[in-house]
């Protein structure tokens, strides 16, 4: 948000709106996914990563109807491009993180 001041208050403020729901869906799916559970029920696992997934959908739905209905001048481009970004970053270090060389 704070390199899309440079562009005006209206773009820095939808790229938080986006931020800030690719933050809020994504840690409430890590929380609903990776809280302790039984190994040995595998169906449960599946089912957490299933309503994870549902729960993701609604969560985002929900905070961009929020940010279109009462951030006056949203930009709807910046904050959907925020929230992409977010989103292909979270896998990308993923990954880069798990190729990293281990001692």
């Amino acid at each position: 948000a704070a390199g899309a001041l440079i562009a005006g208050q209206r773009y820095a403020i939808s790229t938080l709106a986006g931020g800030g729901a690719a933050t809020i869906v994504n840690g409430a799916a890590a929380w609903l996914v990776f809280r302790p559970y039984n190994a040995a029920a595998g169906a449960s696992l599946t089912g957490r990563f299933y309503t994870a997934e549902l729960l993701r959908l609604v969560l985002a739905a929900t905070v961009f109807l929020f940010a279109v209905r009462w951030i006056d001048s949203l930009s709807i481009a910046a904050m959907l491009g925020a929230y992409l970004l977010i989103q292909l970053l979270t896998g990308t270090l993923m990954s880069l993180v798990n190729n990293l060389p281990t001692r």
